[in-house]
């Protein structure tokens, strides 16, 4: 009995001593517990942002996409540099390794065999979509296969791209702009942004696309350039001087209540895709756009010194000149209208619509070459117009050219004076604005891509806008008397009652140094006669002179231009 009693008394101390452990183990597993549980609650709540970032640097990035850049538009928002678009893989060999699957559908997208990808490099392809199986990019854009991307790449320019001479173009190797509104506003259009992606890297930095990615775009702003240019009449424009196949013409459309350049064309033209090709429209591609370059001007001159005649209050429309054929200056015979004997006794205003060459000579004498040279710098003439595209200065005769019998080139525009087909446009414009210069404008403005618009302000000097060169009477006179041109003067063919009749004034100077040409023709006018909405100023490098080469495109832009409005 005394032996059982001892047994339990032993088996009891062996039992507390055993709970006594137990409680200390567990009272030491909950401490660790709550200290494990605190140290997670720091790392990860307190301190868990900065250990995100830490994991984004480090395993994070980033695989640049495409650049972006704005488009050059109309007044309308319609695209001058949106010619389509094309699919582009994101290609990368070392991270697709042995998926043998995933270059079965690049060859079948790009026609490209895994053979041309270096699956051992770093490097990054970009392969165009030569075949675009719906199913097949909605697979790759689904991240269906790692290594791979797809994306929309705009196309800028094509075969059928408008308005070049004005829009310019991007290099091809590296897309840097060349020319045209492309360079001038490439801070605006091309400012250096691309959209990207974030990718997780393994430690061999390869792009582990199955944890996801996310496209990212630029955080500062890009911007779209609006132009005043309309792109139906831009076109209208492009299809007539295209119906003279190897020719060499410019044209240019103002609107005449705004001043903004509607429409502004040349021939020969360039390949905007493929600029170093040789030819372009079966001629020379050329780069210079006619209506910003500088020729001689011949007969279209004769606005200016009738505008300075008119201006001196000795001459109207009814003063009267004797044509007879020539007129003998110093030791030079100028002829005019010599076949019928000249056109006896004239009026001013008829010999203006007729060109008579004798009346201005004598004219030009009588009102002095200092006199008509004011007024040509007043109209503008002699310098460039700021429209945000570089454009020719021109050149006014000096003293010693318009004395004695240089007084003769100067009545009839030839000798060393050039004016570009803009400045011609300029000073129709001023006309048709009762003799008030206004701005002449190609750049409207500038859109985000959120759609807002800002005005673009040129700082143009404040002796043009609104500045006053010719008396309204004067101005009213002058259209009256570039209707009679097209009415019974030198364009009398060109009495158009469709566009509700035309009016201008003809130029064919004498050139030299043209290799296939010996005179120009020019044609500078509006439409309709009565209340003008166009100006429109055509120049032809051609042999023929205004009424065969100008005349008919001035004739056909107008035409097409109304009939296009009344469809």
């Amino acid at each position: 009995m005394h032996t059982s009693r001892m047994d339990k008394r032993k088996a009891a101390l062996i039992r507390k001593k055993k709970e006594k452990r137990i409680i200390m183990l567990g009272t030491w597993f909950t401490f660790l517990l709550a200290l494990l549980t605190l140290r997670l609650f720091y790392i990860q709540i307190l301190e868990g942002e900065e250990h995100a970032n830490r994991v984004r640097h480090q395993h994070i990035d980033q695989i640049v996409l495409d650049e972006k850049s704005g488009n050059i538009t109309d007044r309308n928002g319609i695209s001058f540099t949106s010619a389509g678009e094309i699919w582009k893989l994101k290609i990368i060999p070392h991270t697709i390794a042995f998926n043998e699957k995933a270059f079965e559908v690049i060859k079948a997208l790009t026609g490209k065999d895994k053979t041309e990808f270096n699956c051992d490099s770093m490097e990054i392809f970009n392969v165009p979509v030569i075949n675009p199986d719906k199913d097949l990019l909605a697979a790759v854009a689904a991240n269906q296969f790692n290594g791979v991307l797809c994306y929309k790449e705009n196309i800028r320019y094509n075969d059928d791209s408008l308005a070049r001479h004005v829009i310019g173009y991007l290099r091809k190797s590296d897309n840097v702009p060349m020319s045209g509104i492309e360079k001038v506003f490439s801070s605006y259009l091309h400012p250096g942004l691309e959209s990207y992606v974030n990718v997780f890297s393994d430690a061999a930095n390869r792009p582990i696309f199955s944890l996801g990615y996310q496209i990212n775009e630029p955080e500062r702003k890009w911007y779209d350039v609006q132009l005043t240019l309309d792109y139906n009449i831009q076109k209208t424009v492009e299809q007539v001087l295209d119906k003279y196949p190897g020719h060499r013409h410019g044209g240019i459309v103002i609107d005449a209540a705004t001043g903004g350049i509607l429409a502004l064309a040349s021939r020969p033209q360039y390949q905007q895709h493929n600029p170093i090709a040789m030819q372009t429209d079966g001629m020379d591609s050329s780069f210079l756009a006619i209506p910003l370059e500088q020729y001689p001007l011949g007969s279209v001159f004769k606005i200016i010194v009738a505008s300075a005649a008119l201006e001196s209050g000795y001459y109207n429309g009814n003063t009267t000149f004797t044509c007879s054929g020539g007129i003998q200056v110093g030791n030079r015979w100028m002829p005019c209208h010599a076949s019928t004997g000249g056109l006896g006794t004239i009026t001013l205003r008829e010999a203006f619509a007729h060109s008579c060459n004798d009346t201005f000579i004598r004219l030009a004498q009588e009102i002095g070459g200092e006199t008509i040279i004011s007024t040509a710098k007043r109209f503008g003439l002699g310098r460039s117009i700021d429209i945000g595209l570089p454009n020719a200065a021109g050149r006014l005769m000096e003293e010693d050219e318009y004395i004695g019998s240089g007084i003769a080139n100067l009545a009839i525009g030839q000798g060393s004076i050039l004016v570009t087909p803009l400045q011609v446009a300029d000073m129709i414009a001023t006309i048709l604005n009762s003799g008030i210069r206004k701005p002449i404008e190609l750049v409207d403005g500038l859109v985000d891509p959120e759609g807002n618009f800002t005005k673009y302000d040129f700082k143009q000097e404040e002796s043009v806008t609104g500045h006053r060169v010719i008396s309204q009477q004067t101005a009213s006179a002058l259209m009256d008397w570039m209707g009679d041109v097209t009415e019974y003067g030198t364009a009398k063919n060109m009495r158009d009652s469709i566009v509700g009749r035309t009016a201008g004034k003809t130029g064919t100077p004498q050139v030299s140094g043209d290799l296939k040409s010996s005179n120009y023709g020019w044609f500078a006018g509006f439409f309709p006669r009565d209340n003008p909405i166009y100006i429109i100023v055509v120049l032809s490098l051609e042999e023929g002179g205004a009424v065969e080469t100008a005349v008919p495109i001035f004739q056909d832009i107008a035409r097409d231009i109304w009939l296009n409005i009344k469809s």
